[in-house]
């Protein structure tokens, strides 16, 4: 192998380098931006569990004056 062309192929190298670097740096933005979404998604959902909980124990709680009115 003469020396152009071991300069093509190490520059051949560098662009497949190039190349698997923006690969990783676009997957590894992907993967910031899943993230994200699933920490957004796992606020909302710990949110709305809070919501569900104080519906349930007014619903407990009326539920419960409904009784005693009932009877009375």
């Amino acid at each position: 192998m003469d020396d152009s062309e071991k300069n093509r192929y190490i520059e051949f190298l560098l662009q497949q380098k190039e190349e698997c670097d923006r690969a990783i740096a676009d997957k590894d933005a992907f993967i910031k931006n899943l993230q994200d979404t699933l920490d957004m998604l796992k606020s909302m959902h710990e949110s709305d569990s809070k919501k569900i909980d104080e519906m349930l124990a007014k619903i407990n709680d009326l539920t419960a004056q409904l009784k005693l009115k009932n009877k009375q």
